[in-house]
């Protein structure tokens, strides 16, 4: 069981590398039609270019065309993943996004690809190129370049550890990554806004999220709901009486149970009635593989919020929700937990 775990986990990591690359840099596939450039069997482009010359040991290599698109990625276990990733923009620009221990994302010259590309020709991770392998074992690592001259490369692996030409090469590219992106601000998470929000619900859901501590903010999304048939499958409310909008933060991947609803409340006088319509339509299991732990129901001046969540993600944000002013706060338990 663990080991085909761990083989998913790292099929999904390269699906989701590929699937960065055909948004990034959809525009240099090779030409299949082109009879100077050969097709690799195992990685299906021409991977000759890049590592012909290359030593395996991490010495000085013959220079590769410049790279174009940039995925790396290592971690001693799945909770402790460090990534860097890098793509070509336009013909000035290229944006680089540094995740370990903090975050660094942001656009830099063309010639910091330059760079990036002359550090990597050092590593001798070209050498290897078309290596999958999956142990047992949380320790992975990853990666998927493509070049100016439509050649890619790609490596994933599995394990208790991971071979010392890759573990080495990519702390001499964390260095490198940590160098380019030095003057580049922290990456601050932000929730992410679909769609036009009504800008005071708005507010009071982002105070809230920002102020919460929730390390992962960039999973949430905020959208307005409409008052239509599926306003109650989306807020849990059974009447839109005396309710004139309402917003939905949510989690983007539905392994997570968080639900954060706010309404605007046209008269104060029916507040308490939308309040015991959130509190009897709570659905403990409105998520399929997961369950929420706790709920709370609080009111802000005309805006009435609910929000479910499990655990830690619960807590912090009812912390935040205390802080933030919000009254007659009302606590639920899952019964079932």
């Amino acid at each position: 069981m663990k080991t085909n775990l761990t083989r998913m986990f790292a099929l999904v990591l390269a699906l989701v590398m590929v699937l960065s690359v055909f948004a990034a840099c959809g525009n240099k596939t090779p030409d299949p039609t082109d009879p100077t450039k050969g097709n690799d069997a195992t990685t299906g482009t021409d991977a000759t270019d890049a590592t012909d010359a290359t030593d395996a040991t991490g010495g000085d290599t013959t220079e590769t065309s410049m790279i174009t698109f940039f995925s790396l990625s290592y971690g001693e276990n799945y909770e402790n993943v460090t990534v860097l990733s890098a793509s070509m923009m336009d013909e000035t620009t290229a944006s680089f996004d540094y995740m370990g221990t903090i975050r660094k994302v942001g656009n830099l010259d063309i010639a910091a690809l330059e760079t990036l590309t002359a550090e990597f020709n050092k590593t001798g991770l070209a050498a290897l190129n078309g290596q999958d392998v999956y142990d047992e074992g949380e320790a992975n690592g990853s990666m998927y370049i493509e070049f100016a001259d439509g050649t890619a490369i790609s490596v994933s692996y599995s394990g208790t550890s991971l071979p010392e030409a890759y573990t080495t090469g990519f702390a001499a590219m964390e260095a490198c990554f940590q160098t380019l992106t030095a003057e580049m601000p922290d990456y601050v998470p932000q929730a992410s806004v679909m769609g036009e929000v009504d800008a005071d619900r708005l507010a009071a859901i982002q105070e809230v999220l920002n102020n919460s501590g929730i390390p992962n903010l960039d999973g949430l999304a905020i959208t307005d709901v409409a008052l239509d048939e599926n306003f109650s499958y989306s807020t849990g409310l059974t009447s839109t009486d005396g309710i004139t909008g309402g917003s939905l933060c949510s989690a983007m991947m539905m392994t997570t149970a968080y639900s954060f609803v706010v309404v605007t409340v046209d008269d104060e006088s029916k507040i308490d009635a939308v309040r015991a319509d959130f509190e009897n339509s709570l659905d403990w299991g409105k998520w399929v593989c997961v369950a929420p732990t706790d709920a709370v129901i609080a009111q802000k001046g005309n805006l009435v919020l609910c929000v479910m969540g499990a655990d830690e993600l619960f807590s912090m944000t009812k912390t935040s929700i205390e802080a933030a002013g919000w009254e007659n706060l009302a606590t639920f338990e899952n019964p079932e937990r």
